[in-house]
């Protein structure tokens, strides 16, 4: 009887998968919050499938990651293989539990957790925002709306907005925290409060 062999798609996504696991991103997410017992990917495994999939050049969106991952060797990625339990629900919900663990806490965690792994110095930082102009009425009953009107950077004064701000280290611009905030924010008091943020984390 001859052997049937098939072949996935291993290409660069072998190295980003190394990196994940060096950092120990899988194993700090599920120890942040830990896993619930009922499903079969955790929420650390999620993260870095989406991870490996945003760092595919790809453009397919969420509900199409089930169809990347088909022709993916999961099993190299995650030390098992579970490529029938991908599928765009669960990755939602692990979405809304980084939504309400708290998106900056943990990127700034993981950063944190990246440079001391690396040996990134952080003696000097850089801070900096940009705005992310969009189109629509974007209505809200929020009085503190994050899509709004502000000082926009792309000349369109025309269009709502909302800041992101980011804080990376001088040595490989490596990024330490992340924010994004409302679009009519202040260079210099959220400048402020992210220095702070960052001292707190340190």
């Amino acid at each position: 009887m001859e052997e049937e062999y098939t072949s996935k798609n291993f290409d660069h996504l072998g190295i980003v998968s190394v990196i994940c696991d060096e950092i120990g991103i899988k194993e700090k997410i599920d120890a942040l919050i830990p896993p619930d017992p009922q499903v079969k990917i955790t929420l650390g495994e999620c993260v870095k499938l989406m991870i490996i999939n945003g760092l595919g050049f790809t453009s397919r969106p969420l509900y199409l990651e089930a169809q990347f991952f088909e022709s993916r060797p999961v099993q190299r990625f995650l030390g098992r293989d579970c490529t029938a339990e991908i599928n765009d629900d669960r990755l939602g919900r692990a979405l809304d539990q980084c939504f309400d663990f708290g998106c900056d806490r943990l990127f700034a965690t993981l950063a944190s957790q990246a440079a001391i792994r690396y040996g990134v110095s952080e003696k000097f930082r850089h801070i900096d925002s940009t705005s992310m102009t969009v189109e629509g009425d974007y209505d809200s009953d929020d009085p503190s709306p994050l899509i709004t009107f502000g000082y926009s950077k792309d000349h369109r004064s025309d269009l709502k907005q909302f800041m992101i701000y980011m804080m990376s280290s001088q040595d490989g611009d490596v990024p330490l925290l992340a924010q994004t905030v409302a679009g009519n924010s202040s260079d210099k008091k959220l400048f402020r409060e992210r220095l702070g943020a960052l001292k707190e984390q340190i």
